[in-house]
């Protein structure tokens, strides 16, 4: 084998670790389903981190505070929990901080006054989660 064709590959591999790997493609309807899930449960998630904001005392101080819940949830979610993410959590932190993130995002429903609704989504984040380890969607 020539030097190069060694380094050429060297560099393919020393490549592979920097880019994380591509989730595994859904092979039924049903996973396809729990995906589409739990994007929707990402997206009240959001809701719930923007409904926290409703705690503070002044309008302005609360529209502030909205932008801010919401960048949070964005920027921790893109770092810890994205597919594509290079600093992606491994499991088990990344249930622990999947469930974490859905705990605080159900709080702020409850604090919303939509107690109903909370526990809906906290039993749907469940089941998610749940499917989401049987289906190997890590």
């Amino acid at each position: 084998m020539s030097h190069s064709k060694a380094h050429t590959g060297h560099r393919a591999h020393a490549h592979r670790h920097d880019t994380p790997p591509a989730p595994r493609r859904p092979r039924s309807r049903f996973e396809m389903a729990n995906l589409a899930l739990a994007f929707l449960l990402e997206l009240v998630a959001l809701a719930g981190f923007v409904l926290l904001a409703a705690l503070l005392p002044d309008s302005w101080l609360r529209l502030v505070g909205a932008a801010l819940a919401a960048a949070a949830f964005v920027g921790l979610w893109a770092v810890f929990a994205a597919p594509r993410s290079k600093r992606r959590l491994a499991m088990p932190a990344l249930l622990w901080f999947k469930l974490g993130m859905f705990a605080v995002a159900a709080l702020g429903l409850v604090v919303a006054g939509l107690w109903f609704w909370a526990g809906v989504f906290a039993v749907l984040v469940a089941v998610n989660l749940m499917l989401m380890g049987y289906f190997r969607h890590w």
